[in-house]
């Protein structure tokens, strides 16, 4: 995936797209306005800024135009992941890890389901 950075404003409409692989203008402004009091020319921005960004196309006949993510939700996470572990601990999984079990961000629970995940992905099935 290239190097695209999305705006929160722009996530929000990514998340709906995501959610409803295709909808119409005002089908993404009532779901949005669901979680923001953003108005129609707002939203209708953002839009116009992820089709830019080539994020979202835009298809169909003018005054009935359908939009669709072409950024898939896993794709986008993960690039997003690596972006945030490289500039806040220097990708060291790690020191992040570490860092949320400090601050409280990780219960038991959590490690002992990063622990499964891992012994699933490494093939050490260790219970």
């Amino acid at each position: 995936m290239k190097k695209l950075q999305i705006a929160d404003g722009e996530l929000e409409i990514m998340k709906v797209l995501w959610a409803e692989p295709l909808l119409t203008l005002p089908e993404i402004v009532t779901a949005v306005k669901k979680k923001n009091a953003w108005e129609l020319g707002t939203i209708r921005t953002m839009l116009s800024r992820l089709i830019a960004k080539e994020a979202v196309e835009q298809s169909g006949a003018r005054r009935s135009y359908r939009y669709r993510a072409l950024v898939e939700k896993d794709e986008y996470a993960a690039a997003a992941a690596d972006r945030f572990l490289n500039s806040i601990f220097g990708g060291a999984t790690r020191s992040m890890l570490s860092f949320f079990a400090e601050h409280g961000k990780i219960t038991p629970e959590d490690l002992a389901e990063l622990e499964r995940e891992i012994a699933q992905n490494t093939g050490d099935k260790k219970k």
